[in-house]
């Protein structure tokens, strides 16, 4: 636990499955971690304790999207980074919350902007939506970078034996590892990219 030391995550949609997986994963990297609900606080509260659990440090942070919008959510976690660290500035942004549609991404992506530190990552989880490319292009000013990690529609907990593709079905931490490595300084030069999750299901089937 080292790599993310001194940094803040939020991680929308982070009570359950994948958004859990990555929340847990940035959690065990150092990373102050923001787990959001828009209305099951207990699964939340139960991915936060399990990252307490294991020796990191975690929050929930919850505003329903019927209630203020992203405005409201973005002025909940101004006021939690501040409480908690002096500081309202965010290392990490990871959209991993479900049944969410491209326009509402960007809306929460660039309500977020104003927080997010020079040189922080932009992470969006999703198998449909397509972060537009010129957001990177904007973001990029600033230093800031943004990929797309794209996994099946079905992750499962764990990989399991059989396959689509060359490697075997890829599991919830298998993409938690990518957003992992996308969150760090290494992958400062890696922006605007798509990246593919499925472990090779969507390639030319095997002879």
């Amino acid at each position: 636990m080292s790599e993310l030391v001194g940094r803040t995550a939020l991680v929308t949609g982070g009570g359950q499955g994948v958004g859990r997986a990555v929340a847990r994963r940035l959690g065990s990297d150092g990373a102050l971690v923001a787990v959001h609900h828009a209305g099951d606080p207990g699964a939340a509260r139960e991915t936060a304790g399990l990252i307490v659990e294991s020796g990191g440090s975690a929050f929930v942070l919850g505003v329903p999207d019927a209630v203020g919008g992203p405005e409201a959510l973005v002025a909940r976690l101004e006021a939690e980074l501040r409480a908690r660290t002096g500081d309202a500035r965010l290392d990490i942004l990871v959209h991993a919350a479900v049944g969410v549609g491209a326009r509402a991404a960007y809306r929460m992506i660039r309500g977020f902007e104003p927080l997010l530190r020079d040189g922080g990552r932009v992470i969006d989880v999703s198998a449909d939506r397509i972060t537009a490319p010129g957001l990177a292009d904007v973001l990029g000013a600033r230093g800031i970078t943004l990929n797309t990690v794209a996994p099946g529609h079905r992750v499962p907990a764990q990989r399991s034996g059989r396959s689509d593709g060359p490697a075997p079905r890829t599991g919830r931490s298998d993409v938690a590892n990518i957003v992992g490595f996308l969150a760090t300084s290494d992958a400062g030069w890696v922006t605007g990219h798509r990246l593919d999750a499925t472990g090779g299901a969507f390639l030319s089937p095997r002879m």
